[in-house]
């Protein structure tokens, strides 16, 4: 693709586009907002054992990793 093109499809998508309404825009930050809580409890699921189980889950848990691996890459 050329310099030519693409500066053609830039500035087709800047004509399409447009600014989103107050209600387009509500619904995607909230939306957002639902996907960053859920990715926090998520990453806060996953952490929660090392600070309760300390060195001993960290150690379990690179086990698991490294089984897991050699099951899967067949190691």
């Amino acid at each position: 693709m050329n310099i030519k093109e693409l500066i053609k499809n830039y500035r087709r998508v800047m004509q399409i586009a447009r600014k989103p309404n107050k209600e387009e825009f509500l619904s995607t930050s909230k939306i957002c907002a639902i996907g960053l809580v859920l990715i926090g409890f998520v990453g806060f699921i996953i952490f929660l054992p090392f600070i309760l189980l300390g060195d001993i889950a960290l150690i379990g848990f690179v086990l698991i990793a490294i089984f897991m691996a050699a099951v899967l890459f067949r190691v």
